[in-house]
């Protein structure tokens, strides 16, 4: 995938139109193309869950994504979204 197919897909894909592509653009595509994508990361959600304040996660899917991410390095978990919030936020 090309720095000009990568800013195409990112910003079609939510219903953006494609901004021109500056050198500037294509350089910050093709370092977002080189980094460890989002949802490969391990996030330790216990200190979240945890923690004095409301949080909520949520967890979606891939099943409505545009047919073009199938070309991506993405790896889609083929499970439906959860939700996971913790309680009222507490007062130290």
């Amino acid at each position: 995938m090309t720095a000009e197919q990568y800013l195409r897909l990112a910003t079609e894909s939510v219903g953006m139109p494609t901004p021109p592509a500056t050198s500037e653009r294509l350089r910050a595509a093709r370092t977002s193309m080189g980094e460890r994508p989002c949802w490969d990361a391990a996030v330790d959600l216990g200190p979240i869950s945890d923690a004095p304040w409301r949080s909520m996660v949520i967890v979606g899917h891939w099943a409505d994504a545009p047919a073009s991410y199938g070309n991506s390095r993405a790896n889609r978990s083929p499970s439906p979204p959860r939700f996971s919030s913790s309680g009222s936020a507490r007062s130290s």
